[in-house]
Order: C-alpha cells, then sequence, then structure tokens
C-alpha cells in the first residue's frame, strides 16, 4: 500500500468520527471486538455519554487516541 493510499484511508477515518460514536463504529476504527468496547466502557476505561439505554463513545477520546499526525490535522482544520 502505497503512503497516498495509507494517507487517504486516515482521512476518511478521522472524517466518520461524529461527536458521539457508537461502540461499533469505535470497534471498527480500533480494530477491535465490540466486546472489547464493552468490556473498556465497563471498566471505566473509555469514556462514555448515556443516552438511556445507549452509549455512545466521545469522539474527542477517539481523535486523542488515534494520535492523529500534524499534517492530517492540518489538512482537516481540526487543530
Amino acid at each position: 500500500m502505497n503512503l497516498e493510499v495509507k494517507n487517504t484511508k486516515i482521512e476518511q477515518m478521522v472524517r466518520a468520527v461524529k461527536p458521539a460514536n457508537s461502540v461499533s463504529f469505535t470497534s471498527e476504527i480500533f480494530d477491535v471486538g465490540q466486546s472489547t468496547i464493552h468490556r473498556l466502557i465497563n471498566n471505566s476505561g473509555i469514556p462514555v455519554i448515556e443516552i438511556g439505554e445507549r452509549k455512545l463513545v466521545p469522539g474527542w477520546f477517539i481523535l486523542e487516541k488515534l494520535q492523529i499526525p500534524g499534517w492530517v490535522q492540518d489538512r482537516l482544520n481540526i487543530r
């Protein structure tokens, strides 16, 4: 995979992050199972936004954990 294709995929991932994200989306971003995300939520390893029974992961947490390179932040104007 060349660098330009990889950079495009990173940009697409970052653009897909919302202020509140589902467990399934979060598991896709981090390439882990949904049960892993649920376990981390239950052990307070991941902050959560609760709306009724639904648990959502804050976008700021995902972006922070991805440690987005500076050039991507500049390109997406998210700094």
